[in-house]
């Protein structure tokens, strides 16, 4: 991979979290108003959001599994081509 495309996939990785927090940070106060009024048309709106925010998560958890998976052979190679 090369250092370009490294840093803009840890761009993107330190980013999602933020995106991840906002989606989780929405749906709690919904779910909130929601119990509150005792709307089970909303309550059930939040689910659904629930499963994208289940999604992103493990939208994310690829990409890091893929980044690290792309730089573990250069990893290997500096770390075994330097004599102690």
């Amino acid at each position: 991979m090369l250092r370009k495309n490294l840093d803009h996939q840890l761009y993107i990785i330190c980013d999602d979290p933020l995106c991840l927090s906002s989606m989780v940070e929405t749906v709690l106060a919904d779910s909130i108003t929601a119990l509150k009024d005792h709307d089970l048309e909303k309550m059930s709106l939040d689910h659904r959001n629930d499963l994208q925010i289940n999604a992103k998560h493990f939208e994310m958890e690829g990409q890091i599994i893929d980044t690290i998976a792309a730089e573990a052979p250069v990893c290997l190679t500096c770390a075994f081509s330097h004599p102690p």
